[in-house]
C-alpha cells in the first residue's frame, strides 16, 4: 500500500520504519528542516545539544528492546549516569532504571529509521481530501501530493486534531489544556566541578538541568547546559524576552549548586508552547478509522515522553499489521 506518515517526530519515524519494512511504500511529510520532532538536536558555531527530549529511560521491554536494536547499530548508548535531586541537598535517585541517549543527538533515530523512506521536509500538511477511497494531501502553498490509501498522522495533537476533525469526530480542542516549555541551552564560560549530569530540582523554576555536553561522544573543553524550566514558570514567562529568560534559568543553575552566579558564553532558547498535557485534562485517545485509511497517534495517547512516542509507533504497527492481515484474508 502507498502510505503517508505526517510527522517525523520519534512516533512518526518507527511507524515509517516498520511498515516499509513489511513492504510498504512509504511517504514522510515534516514540516520542519530536519527529522526528530521535540528530540530535536541544535548544532550551532558553539556546540550542540538536544533541545528537547534529553535522554530516554525506559520501563517497557518493548520499547528497551528497540533501544537494544539502535544500541547495535551504533545509534543509541548507556549514559552511565546516577540522576540526582535537589532538594535541601542533592540525593541519588534510588531509581536505577537505565538511562539512554542517541548519537551524536537525539534525532539520530528518526534518522536511522527513515532510510529508504521518501522524506519530504519543510512541508506543512494543512489539509486531508478524500475521494474515491484515496487521499490527497495539502500543504500552506496549495500543493497537493497523492494518492495514498492511508494517512497516518503522528504530528502533536493540536496539529493532528486540526487535521481530523474534518474527517471523524473529535471532542474540541482546548489549548488550556497543555502546559508550555522554556528550553535554555548555555555554554558556559568556567566549567562547575564536580556536578551531576542530571538533576531534579524542587523549589526551583527548573524542573531539569542536565549537563548534554558531558554525553556518551560529546565531550568537550567547555561545558554545554540544558535546562527546561517548570511548565508554571514557562507559562508565566511566555510573553518574556529570550534574554531574560535565559538570565533567569542562568540564576536558577547557579542557585542549584550554591553559587551567587554562573558566566556564560552563549545561550539558546527555545519555546514549546505545547510541551505537556495537564495532569488533569482529558487525553486523546488514538484515532483508528481503517474504513478511511485514516489514523492518528502519537506519544500524547500515552503520556508525553520519548518512551511514549515509541509506545505509540509499537501498538499502531501491531494494529495496523492485524488488520492489513484479516483484510488480505478477506480479500483471498
Amino acid at each position: 500500500m502507498d502510505i503517508a506518515v505526517v510527522g517525523a517526530g520519534i512516533t512518526g519515524c518507527l511507524i515509517a520504519a516498520t511498515l516499509q519494512k513489511q513492504g510498504h511504500k512509504i511517504t514522510v511529510f515534516e514540516k520542519s528542516r530536519g527529522r526528530g520532532g521535540r528530540a530535536t538536536c541544535k548544532r550551532t558555531h558553539w556546540g550542540q545539544f538536544d533541545l528537547g527530549a534529553p535522554f530516554i529511560r525506559p520501563t517497557d521491554p518493548l520499547v528497551t528492546e528497540h533501544l537494544t536494536e539502535l544500541e547495535q547499530q551504533g545509534v543509541a548508548r548507556r549514559w552511565l549516569v546516577t540522576p540526582y535531586k535537589k532538594q535541601q541537598t542533592l540525593q541519588a535517585d534510588k531509581d536505577n532504571t537505565p538511562v539512554y541517549v542517541l548519537t551524536p543527538g537525539m534525532n539520530a533515530a528518526c534518522h536511522f529509521w527513515l532510510q529508504g523512506c521518501r522524506l519530504a521536509t519543510s512541508t506543512r500538511i494543512t489539509y486531508l481530501q478524500h475521494s474515491a477511497g484515496k487521499w490527497l494531501l495539502w500543504d500552506e502553498s496549495q500543493c497537493k501530493f497523492g494518492l495514498f490509501d492511508w494517512v497516518i498522522v503522528t504530528a502533536p495533537w493540536p496539529q493532528s486534531h486540526a487535521l481530523l476533525a474534518p474527517h471523524v469526530c473529535l471532542p474540541a480542542f482546548d489549548e488550556t489544556h497543555w502546559l508550555p516549555c522554556w528550553t535554555v541551552a548555555a555554554q558556559l564560560q568556567t566549567a562547575l566541578p564536580d556536578v551531576m549530569p542530571i538533576i531534579y530540582p524542587s523549589d526551583s523554576i527548573l524542573q531539569l538541568a542536565v549537563l548534554d555536553s558531558e554525553k556518551p561522544l560529546r565531550q568537550g573543553h567547555s561545558q554545554i547546559w540544558t535546562m527546561q524550566l517548570t511548565h508554571q514558570a514557562s507559562n508565566a514567562m511566555r510573553e518574556l524576552s529570550s534574554t531574560v529568560i535565559a538570565r533567569t534559568a542562568l540564576m536558577a543553575l547557579a542557585s542549584l549548586f550554591e553559587r551567587d552566579a554562573v558566566d556564560s558564553l552563549q545561550c539558546y532558547q527555545h519555546f514549546w508552547r505545547y510541551a505537556r498535557l495537564a495532569p488533569d485534562a482529558p487525553r486523546p485517545s488514538p484515532v483508528w478509522a481503517p474504513e478511511l485509511g485514516l489514523a492518528a497517534t502519537g506519544d500524547w495517547a500515552l503520556g508525553g515522553s520519548v518512551e511514549s512516542a515509541m509506545r505509540a509507533a509499537v501498538q499502531f504497527c501491531q494494529q495496523f499489521t492485524d488488520n492489513f492481515c484479516y483484510a488480505q484474508s478477506r480479500s483471498g
